[in-house]
């Protein structure tokens, strides 16, 4: 899986829960393809989409596609996120 690659399975992974043909195509990788999550990993958080991606599984039960290891780190990054996110909303107010 190169950079391109990579991209194209985020882009997908984040339109999951709204486009059906992506869905499909997504789980269908999921289970057959050996995906490099470290470079998945890698780029998402480099763009700051690795906790949509974990709401998006998340949303339509993927999760169980991905390690256990995985989703762990995706769900405590999604936790941190929205810590963050609560105290800029406390603050805004």
């Amino acid at each position: 899986m190169n950079y391109r690659d990579t991209l194209f399975f985020i882009g997908k992974s984040l339109t999951i829960a709204k486009n059906n043909i992506n869905k499909t195509k997504i789980e269908a990788t999921l289970q057959d393809s050996k995906i490099n999550w470290e470079n998945v990993v890698r780029v998402s958080t480099a763009h700051y989409v690795l906790p949509a991606m974990y709401c998006n599984y998340k949303r339509v039960n993927f999760l169980n596609y991905l390690p256990k290891d995985l989703v762990a780190y995706m769900e405590h990054i999604t936790n941190l996120n929205r810590e963050r996110n609560e105290q800029i909303i406390t603050q805004a107010k």
